[in-house]
């Protein structure tokens, strides 16, 4: 049987706010922004996991220059947020998880959820449901699990996950990983089905995470033992972390393994990775138009306009637009088009007071 007192979370909140330019910046990123209701994304992330776990089984991992915000927004306690010293990717983000919940004693019979502080998930209730789902699973089997979505359109900014043969209700053995696929991939996953896009949400015994990382990894389960038994892991996260190498847990381990299963998710998930996925999240008026601040729009349909209070934006004649004013710099960008903003960034980076934009 497993105890779900020994259920432990971990939220993962390092990314930056390039995406959401220049309403994000890097100090400012996407998961400590109110994109949705007044609430941060990472506010909502944490408040989706009471009660299944208490605040003291959550643990936030985030960059050092966050974690003094990341304290004033959650509702953990603050030894439990754990800064990055240094971006690494995923795979050493979760081997800091790892070693850290080693640290304070959890043992072989401890289950850990990772996911990500930045998406939008409804209901909260069945998410919970099917989450806890998962780690029974996972802890009674050993298994590597991710959570899958089944995909509406053929993107290509999302890695897929090829299913195979359902090994139990609600849970399908993995074939392959596909990396992020051009679109005509993409559409050949669709038309073949069994396809599911990866949402970044894994489920996995610590046992089962220690034994992938050491087959596969072993530079990371040696890293996360150490941290375990480090006197002043503080000190070993400064010194240590900025050597690893770079690696996202699907490649480094997921891929690898022969136990990794995927559950189809049966609530609503949004990764909100654009101004164009926001817009389809809000409230549009008659025309089309959906924001936040003053603004008045004449002849203009299909617009995302966000400003702040006191900032009036007129439009004239514009369609499918973003239009993003903040105090120190402004986005005017076809909604086709925002996935070029980091091409934008590059381009601002070369300013000679580019710090103070991005």
């Amino acid at each position: 049987m497993v105890d779900e007192r020994n259920f432990y979370a971990v939220v993962m909140a390092g990314g930056r706010g390039e995406r959401f330019w220049p309403l994000g910046r890097r100090r400012r990123p996407k998961q400590l922004l109110p994109l949705i209701g007044r609430q941060s994304m990472l506010e909502d992330t944490v408040q989706r996991l009471f009660p299944l776990f208490s605040p003291e089984n959550i643990l936030i991992v985030t960059s050092a220059d966050f974690v003094d915000d990341v304290r004033r927004l959650s509702p953990v306690p603050a030894e439990n947020v754990v800064a990055e010293p240094i971006g690494r990717d995923t795979a050493p983000c979760v081997a800091l998880a790892l070693g850290e919940l080693r640290r304070r004693g959890a043992g072989d019979d401890a289950v850990m959820a990772v996911l990500p502080a930045d998406h939008l998930i409804s209901p909260a209730a069945e998410f919970q449901r099917q989450l806890r789902e998962c780690m029974i699973f996972a802890g009674k089997h050993g298994a590597l699990m991710t959570l899958g979505i089944t995909p509406s359109y053929p993107a290509t900014g999302y890695g897929y996950i090829q299913s195979g043969e359902e090994i139990a209700p609600g849970f399908r053995a993995v074939r392959r990983f596909v990396e992020k696929p051009p679109r005509a991939e993409a559409e050949r996953c669709l038309a073949e089905g069994g396809y599911f896009w990866n949402s970044g949400i894994f489920v996995w015994g610590l046992a089962a995470l220690e034994a992938a990382f050491a087959e596969f990894v072993p530079a990371l389960d040696r890293f996360a033992r150490e941290l375990a038994a480090a006197p002043d892991p503080e000190a070993f996260l400064v010194r240590e972390f900025p050597q690893l190498a770079r690696a996202p847990i699907d490649r480094a381990v997921m891929e690898k393994s022969r136990h990794t299963v995927v559950s189809p998710v049966r609530f609503d998930w949004d990764d909100l990775g654009s101004w164009s996925a926001l817009r389809s999240r809000l409230e549009p008026g008659r025309d089309g138009n959906c924001g936040r601040g003053p603004r008045v729009m004449l002849d203009c349909r299909d617009n995302i306009v966000i400003s702040e209070p006191g900032h009036l934006v007129g439009a004239i004649n514009v369609n499918g637009l973003a239009i993003v004013h903040t105090p120190d710099a402004t986005l005017v960008c076809p909604l086709e088009d925002d996935q070029r903003i980091k091409e934008l960034l590059a381009r601002i980076a070369e300013l000679p007071d580019s710090a103070d934009h991005l």
